[in-house]
């Protein structure tokens, strides 16, 4: 999962070429959640977290 990069699936068609996201990160949080950081392949200051499942659900996020 590390550096796989995705995109919201809720995004426009010009906005899913561009604004793509890496996994930059994955750890368990003290919920016992499963999360990912993911931050944006174009300026990497921009991040954001996000629980697994969010990402592995097709219908939210697909593969860059």
């Amino acid at each position: 999962m590390f550096g796989e990069r995705y995109h919201s699936v809720d995004c426009s068609a010009h906005a899913k070429r561009t604004l793509v996201w890496t996994v930059s990160r994955r750890f368990e949080g003290a919920d016992k959640v499963d999360y990912v950081v993911l931050q944006r392949t174009d300026d990497p200051t921009i991040r954001k977290t996000l629980a697994a499942s969010v990402l592995g659900d097709r219908k939210r996020y697909q593969a860059a």
